[in-house]
């Protein structure tokens, strides 16, 4: 009886140490319903041999998606996307960018789910009245737990993908509807380059205040920049797809594919370029990608046995070289993307060569994100410095598609954060002769508005009094709503998150 009892006594202990590890598996706070849930149906599992093996194939199924979990905290549509389409060669260049401390706690937590079931003691019952209701209590415990989460997701996320990928690859059999007039600054400069920057929160650019030297080229360089701005979303696919796409309704839920950037700056005549560092397109499409393929040239990096590698944002640079070179080209102007890894988490990894000037006494992390600033300002000047030697016109757009949770020792992604939407938007054209700031609260719902301004065309569904042209008169938004993952909320609603420095 004792030894039963001290049995018992060490697998509390150990629940108790699943409950306050668990949530960092999936980068999540612990103060939460979930972990007490989780607790509960870990207790109520010990009354059954069958509801203990569930719960423990319950717990190996978080342990095992820790791995990434750690990094990108519960699947979302991209993260199952990228699951899904990715080749054995990606999957190798992703598993050797997952760091090593992931591992290691997956590892351990897998080790005390080993012992959680050893040191079980299965309790019997013998009135059934009793038995019944406490499977009841152990299914609703168990699917409200962080793992009935992860279980719960990984259900519905196949037949969301599915359905996005059917309406994606139908968006683009689609004909858009646009109807452009051509306004005066149509066609005012040879090369119009859009950068799209990934991760970059604007409250870490030095352009925009931050106390370390981290954009020094922008900060003294002359441009127009928005102070002010918010992403649509905390992630690349729910931001851009806001971003790049014409919204459907006025909360911006959902899109119209077909009706975007490209298909836009297409009606306007423009030759359009598309150049990524994001991934393989495939025969796969995101809603990046349904963007991307109107696109009359198009140039994705990670192609055949480059796939797997992490590579340089710095060959974009290369690329436009060639586009700008290309004097068989026609005289129409052109529009070319640059469509950046930027600071995508592994921060560190995204550097390559590139010094990291910052030595904050926090760890790697903080420093690395500080240096990927530094070099997308250098990624900026170097853009500048192609479009200045071609002896062309030409005018640069860079935004960033979200920002990024920065706290000492970690960079993550977090959705509950304000400043996760606060991103850099700026203009450098050839013919500036001030750096201007503007100050504006502006949701990149009306970057489309912008965008048409900017190439020189109106349309039937774009916005004229967001000329950027005149950013001094630009409408300001009351309320901002951006996608936090489950619904579009205002992004004032959102704790703030202090600075690093």
């Amino acid at each position: 009886m004792l030894f039963i009892i001290k049995k018992n006594i060490i697998n509390y202990v150990i629940i108790l140490i699943i409950m306050c590890i668990s949530p960092y598996l999936i980068n999540m706070e612990f103060l939460n319903s979930h972990t007490f849930a989780l607790g509960l149906a870990l207790v109520l599992a010990q009354f059954n041999r069958y509801t203990l093996i569930i719960a423990t194939i319950s717990l190996v199924a978080l342990g095992a998606y820790s791995i990434v979990g750690i990094t990108h905290s519960y699947p979302d549509i991209s993260v199952f996307t990228s699951f899904v389409e990715t080749n054995q060669l990606e999957a190798q260049g992703f598993i050797k960018n997952i760091n090593v401390s992931n591992w290691i706690v997956s590892i351990l937590f897998l080790i005390l789910v080993a012992l959680y079931y050893k040191t079980s003691n299965i309790i019997t019952l013998t009135t059934k009245k009793v038995l019944y209701p406490l499977y009841f209590l152990f299914v609703v415990a168990l699917l409200s737990s962080w793992q009935g989460k992860l279980i719960r997701l990984s259900v519905k996320l196949p037949n969301y993908y599915l359905a996005q990928k059917k309406m994606l690859i139908e968006s683009l059999k689609k004909t858009d509807s646009w109807k452009v007039v051509q306004q005066e600054n149509h066609e005012k400069y040879k090369n119009y380059v859009l950068v799209i920057g990934e991760s970059v929160r604007k409250d870490y650019m030095s352009v925009y205040n931050y106390p370390r030297p981290t954009t020094k080229y922008l900060s003294s360089s002359n441009g127009t920049f928005i102070n002010g701005v918010y992403s649509m979303a905390g992630n690349t696919v729910a931001s851009l797809s806001r971003t790049l796409q014409l919204c459907q309704t006025d909360n911006c839920l959902t899109t119209i594919p077909e009706n975007n950037i490209i298909s836009l700056a297409n009606k306007a005549k423009l030759d359009t370029y598309w150049v990524s560092n994001q991934g393989k397109l495939g025969k796969h499409e995101t809603s990046t990608s349904a963007v991307a393929l109107r696109s009359k040239h198009i140039t994705f990096l990670k192609q055949g046995d480059q796939a797997a590698e992490n590579l340089d944002d710095l060959l974009l640079i290369g690329q436009l070289k060639k586009i700008i070179s290309n004097k068989q080209s026609n005289s129409k102007s052109r529009l070319i993307v640059l469509h950046m890894l930027g600071s995508h988490p592994e921060v560190c990894s995204r550097l390559h060569s590139f010094p990291i000037n910052f030595n904050l006494p926090y760890g790697d992390s903080i420093n690395c994100y500080l240096a990927t600033i530094d070099k997308t300002d250098d990624f900026i000047s170097k853009v500048i410095n192609v479009l200045s030697s071609s002896n062309e016109k030409y005018s640069l757009i860079y935004l960033s598609d979200h920002g990024i949770s920065v706290t000492p020792n970690r960079v993550h992604h977090d959705l509950s954060v304000r400043n996760n939407y606060q991103v850099p938007l700026f203009i450098i054209n050839s013919d500036d002769v001030t750096h201007k700031v503007i100050n504006k609260k502006f949701s990149n719902r009306h970057f489309i508005d912008l965008f048409s301004s900017w190439i020189g065309v109106s349309s039937n569904f774009t916005d004229n009094q967001y000329d950027i042209f005149n950013l001094e008169y630009l409408p300001e938004d009351k309320i901002v709503s951006v996608y936090n993952g489950k619904g579009m909320v205002d992004v004032e609603s959102m704790p703030s998150e202090p600075i690093v420095k």
